[in-house]
């Protein structure tokens, strides 16, 4: 009977499902939901300026136009405006901007500590390492790299170093008493020698001296220029003052009633004064007198 009653209970259940379906056929339909309005468009992105593009260069010179969207200049190049036109030409500024990092700038022997003093030695300070690898010199083709092209690099005079952001630049002076403002990657001297690096204290050149007829190639030599060639170093001994003979100090007396007496200083060596007696004075005679005479 149970069974009879569940199976009544599981038909009801299961039906009405034909009922509720929607009829087919040409019957209206319902109203579809509305879409949602779409939100009001925000405020454009506008693309920032890079520090890059804000630099000053100098007008082109090349009559090469390009594209600043698309531009296609040669090496060491880039698209800059000119009136309403663009044309490719050098930025040496846009070049020197941007600090290429090196392995050397993460080593703590080349590494000037800014709570350092300038007049004591640093040890390390503009010492190249051995393992550091070196390249090749490259070549000098621009006009406006070369710098003091009259005079030898080794017989100018390093004055001063100045810091402008992330770049650095130096004052060397010729015998002429000219001065010269030198950049990494300038030419300086005769010589051609490349400024590879420009620390807190030193300049350090890349020299290619020339490869020999049918020698083997020789790697270019690294030579620093220290900005203050004579400092104090730090193990330097001073000469202390000699002392001076001070007088013999005098203890106070005592709070027993004895007093002491003072320290007399040690005698000197004695000198002994003989007393020699003065020789007796020679006997005085008188003068021979006339004999008198008597007259009668």
């Amino acid at each position: 009977m149970r069974f009879l009653i569940a199976a009544f209970a599981l038909l009801a259940a299961c039906g009405g499902e034909d009922d509720e379906a929607a009829p087919s056929g040409g019957g209206p339909t319902a109203p579809a939901a509305p879409v949602a309005a779409a939100r009001p468009a925000g405020p454009q992105l506008a693309p920032k300026l890079r520090i890059e593009d804000r630099v000053a260069c100098p007008t082109p010179t090349d009559a090469k136009k390009c594209d600043p969207n698309a531009a296609v200049c040669g090496e060491g190049q880039y698209c800059l405006s000119a009136g309403a036109a663009h044309y490719c030409g050098v930025c040496p500024e846009r070049d020197a901007i941007r600090h290429t990092f090196k392995p050397r700038d993460f080593q703590g022997t080349d590494i000037r500590d800014p709570f350092q003093s300038f007049v004591i030695n640093q040890p390390g300070l503009g010492v190249a390492g051995t393992d550091m690898p070196t390249d090749r010199t490259p070549r000098c083709t621009r006009r406006d790299q070369m710098v003091a092209s009259n005079y030898s690099y080794q017989s100018l005079k390093l004055v001063g170093i100045v810091s402008q952001g992330t770049q650095r630049k130096v004052l060397m002076m010729d015998s002429g008493n000219l001065g010269h403002i030198v950049k990494k990657g300038d030419c300086v001297g005769k010589e051609k020698a490349l400024v590879k690096d420009i620390g807190a204290g030193y300049v350090t050149f890349i020299v290619d001296k020339g490869d020999p007829v049918g020698a083997t190639p020789r790697e270019p030599e690294e030579q620093s220029m220290q900005l203050y060639p004579t400092q104090v170093s730090v193990n330097m001994q001073i000469d202390e003052p000699a002392t001076r003979p001070t007088a013999p100090i005098v203890a106070p007396p005592s709070q027993g009633g004895t007093q002491q007496q003072p320290q007399q200083p040690p005698p000197g060596p004695t000198i002994r004064i003989e007393d020699t007696p003065a020789p007796p004075p020679a006997p005085v005679q008188p003068p021979p007198q006339a004999p008198a005479q008597i007259r009668p």
